[in-house]
């Protein structure tokens, strides 16, 4: 599940989808739900730096992003996964990262290193 911020529930669902690609990239995800933890697509420090065209170009509202991310709610989150604070929204989105396509594009762009580089 991953959290959205915006002035409208609907960008907040988007931002939330965006930065469930973004944590699977940069941070990677604890082990929960019978899952083992998965660690972070981009491992080098400050690569959002030095690859920050990329990233801006990727992050775009209509960026590549969008394709490596699935929703798997049913319609717009209700109740505690849509939340009104102040004047915007906090938005819940559980979803699905297509976490080997999204590695093989990293890696194909030179942006992640591949699995079988060296350390």
């Amino acid at each position: 599940k991953a959290w959205g911020f915006a002035k409208t529930p609907e960008l907040a669902f988007m931002y939330a989808k965006r930065n469930a690609v973004s944590a699977a990239i940069f941070k990677g995800f604890p082990a929960a739900g019978g899952s083992g933890k998965v660690g972070a697509i981009v491992t080098d420090a400050g690569a959002d730096v030095t690859h920050k065209v990329f990233f801006d170009e990727f992050f775009k509202d209509d960026g590549k992003w969008a394709q490596y991310v699935t929703s798997k709610n049913v319609g717009m989150p209700s109740g505690n996964d849509r939340l009104k604070v102040g004047k915007s929204y906090k938005v819940a989105a559980s979803v699905a990262i297509e976490f080997d396509k999204l590695r093989k594009y990293l890696e194909e762009s030179k942006v992640a290193r591949a699995l079988d580089q060296g350390f």
